[in-house]
């Protein structure tokens, strides 16, 4: 909201003098000034100024604006003091070929003088990219829409705008960089790229999922792709296919030095590095030690009502010897007890018989070895006796994560 802090202003008009704007961080001072639709020279009334602040205020850029003026005989000063809002997000365009990025944030500087690259999610400032991103398609007559969707992440999130109604497909891939993990790999590994249209939210999880573990596995742990490159190769029968370079720096191998555990206390160092298939001197495989921590994290902790473990990988680097230090963090969570097992699709008599079998009780730490295994052998018996076709399976789990405890779903169709 926009308030006048400030005496009333007599009824008639007088010439602005100035503009100043107070609090504005981000974005610059001028153009917001700009913005509150004021002109220095031209006469104004105290309703033009409230009006300026709600102009303002309505771009929802900021947490709150103010005013203050001082006047003299003939002339007035108006100070907006402003509040950026916090939920200042970078905005990505995530299959916007027909131009490189810088000469889009340009034409975006230009038509939209507040926009510095990011902006909050929704309102006006995601409308006006929205809009010129449109006019830029439609002056080379492509027929397309341009959505916004504000994406959410741990480290805030973006402002991500898409191009839908046009097909953008991948004709071609190239890896300048690779040689220890070959390019004709990486060419197989990225076959579904050239199966779908280019996005660009979705390459960077292909390559942290797919490219990345090659490296990886081999123990280049510090390998990395740049930025990707797109080349529009112009509207061929209506698509606009693009061909996408992916530059890759290797880096060096590693082998294993030391592995060390943080944060345990149910499971010992000991017993978890029984659980694990690397060993010091090792290529520093972190592929294969993530599905080692896998298994721990189902199998250990979920044997001990630990559902929510989590276990990362800290790497430390020792250049010289091209070794590296793996340090698991463990977060081992809260502790879940059963509580009931719930039955769906059974005839009474089946139904019993597995309740009867079922050896968890409630209070106890909640097993989920225990259960694959029920589900696995006493469930698969029953079935044999009550049923001659296929029976499917659905299982559920519902935690009650304020009382810690657990309810096990198992419908059957």
């Amino acid at each position: 909201m926009a308030v006048g802090l400030a005496m009333s202003l007599a009824a008639q008009t007088l010439r602005l003098a100035s503009i100043q704007i107070n609090g504005s961080k981000r974005l610059p001072a001028d153009q917001v000034a700009a913005a509150s639709g004021l002109t220095i020279g031209e006469p104004v009334s105290l309703q033009d100024l409230q009006s300026a602040a709600d102009r303002l205020a309505q771009l929802g850029l900021f947490e709150f604006v103010t005013y203050r003026y001082e006047t003299t005989a003939t002339t007035i000063s108006v100070e907006f003091v402003v509040e950026e809002t916090a939920r200042f997000r970078p905005c990505e365009f995530d299959n916007f070929v027909w131009m490189p990025r810088e000469e889009v944030l340009a034409r975006l500087q230009e038509e939209i003088p507040l926009f510095i690259g990011e902006a909050p999610p929704g309102g006006f400032l995601t409308d006006e990219v929205q809009r010129v991103l449109a006019a830029i398609l439609a002056e080379r007559g492509i027929r397309a829409r341009v959505v916004f969707f504000p994406t959410l992440s741990d480290t805030g999130g973006v402002n991500l705008f898409r191009i839908e109604g046009v097909p953008i497909p991948v004709a071609s891939l190239r890896f300048p960089g690779a040689a220890q993990v070959d390019e004709e790999q990486l060419q197989r590994a990225s076959q579904s790229l050239l199966a779908r249209d280019y996005s660009q939210s979705f390459l960077r999880g292909f390559i942290q999922g797919t490219l990345l573990p090659l490296y990886r596995a081999k123990g280049f742990l510090r390998a990395r792709f740049n930025a990707p490159q797109v080349a529009y190769l112009g509207e061929a029968e209506g698509t606009h296919p693009v061909v996408l370079t992916l530059p890759v720096e290797e880096g060096v191998p590693y082998r294993v030095r030391e592995i060390r555990w943080s944060g345990n206390e149910v499971l010992s160092a000991g017993e978890l590095q029984k659980r694990v298939s690397l060993r010091v001197g090792d290529v520093a495989d972190t592929v294969r030690l993530e599905a080692d921590l896998d298994r721990i994290r189902s199998e250990g902790y979920g044997e001990r009502g630990h559902l929510l473990a989590r276990l990362r990988i800290e790497p430390e680097f020792d250049d010289e010897t091209r070794t590296a230090a793996l340090t698991v963090r463990v977060e081992e969570g809260a502790l879940y007890r059963f509580q009931a097992l719930v039955l769906e699709g059974l005839p009474a008599s089946a139904a019993a018989e597995l309740q009867k079998r079922w050896k968890l009780a409630p209070g106890e730490p909640y097993n989920a070895v225990y259960v694959s295994s029920f589900i696995k052998d006493d469930v698969a018996a029953v079935l044999r006796r009550v049923s001659d076709r296929p029976v499917n399976i659905d299982s559920r789990l519902t935690r009650d994560d304020e009382h810690k405890t657990v309810i096990l779903l198992l419908r059957f169709r």
